[in-house]
């Protein structure tokens, strides 16, 4: 039975950590990019269509209630991928701290 090397575990979660967050983030970044620049292309129609009359003042309302739903749809899937990675970060920390428990001890650990 071999003591566990606190220093191995630490460097081990940060590196799953950092990975799990790298990916993910790159992940979110672009899928925020491309909602963003719906948002904005969006705002940019109605923009001129209220400018050229196209879209009547009675229409403007709708066209701010879509622009809102649009925003709190993102914002709501983003909220989502939050969640996500948390629990990827969280699964991947244990998974390697009973790793090292398990190597360090020699025991298979019962699952939870």
């Amino acid at each position: 039975m071999a003591e566990l090397d606190i220093g191995k575990l630490l460097a081990d979660i940060q590196t799953v950590a950092s990975d799990i967050l790298k990916k993910d983030l790159r992940n979110i970044q672009g899928f925020s990019e491309t909602q963003l620049r719906d948002l904005a292309a969006f705002a940019a129609l109605v923009s001129a269509g209220v400018a050229s009359g196209e879209i009547s003042a009675d229409a403007q309302p709708f066209m701010v209630k879509t622009l809102k739903e649009m925003t709190q749809h993102f914002v709501e899937v983003l909220k989502g991928l939050a969640v996500i990675l948390v629990e990827r970060l969280i699964n991947a920390i244990i998974d390697v701290a009973v790793k090292a428990i398990e190597t360090a001890s020699g025991v298979a650990l019962k699952a939870a």
